[in-house]
């Protein structure tokens, strides 16, 4: 069997070398982007409010997390987000708050609940029907 020269054996171990370099890149890459893409973005990925009923009646709870605590108002709706409907009670923003709105039909009523920032945006954080 012929004996490899040294040269054909040099190339290998620097090819070797480059590949775990950049295997190690990519690892810290896609670790680093896990870690810093963390970042609290506005937005909920879990239900902190919800809607009950009992009879006519739709009792809100918020449930906290997920930021909801950064919010100035919560608006919770039935049936409508309509300028001159006033059929909506507040929510406070503290983890734990409850608001009943007695302004529901008898069943298959819409619920929205509205969120509004310290900064004016808005986002919907509840919107089904119940």
């Amino acid at each position: 069997m012929p004996r490899p020269n040294e040269r054909d054996s040099a190339i290998s171990e620097v090819i070797s070398a480059v590949l775990m370099v950049a295997i190690t890149v990519i690892i810290a890459a896609i670790i680093a982007s896990l870690i810093f893409g963390l970042a609290w973005i506005p937005g909920f990925a879990a239900n902190p409010v919800t809607a009950e009923r009992a009879g006519s009646a739709i009792t809100f709870t918020n449930h906290g997390g997920g930021g909801i605590e950064e919010l100035q108002e919560i608006r919770c709706w039935i049936n409508g987000t309509t300028p001159g409907v006033d059929h909506y009670v507040i929510l406070g923003t503290a983890p734990g708050s409850t608001a009943v709105n007695a302004n529901a039909s008898a069943s298959d009523d819409w619920v929205i609940v509205v969120g509004t920032f310290h900064d004016g945006t808005v986002q919907i954080l509840l919107d089904r029907q119940i």
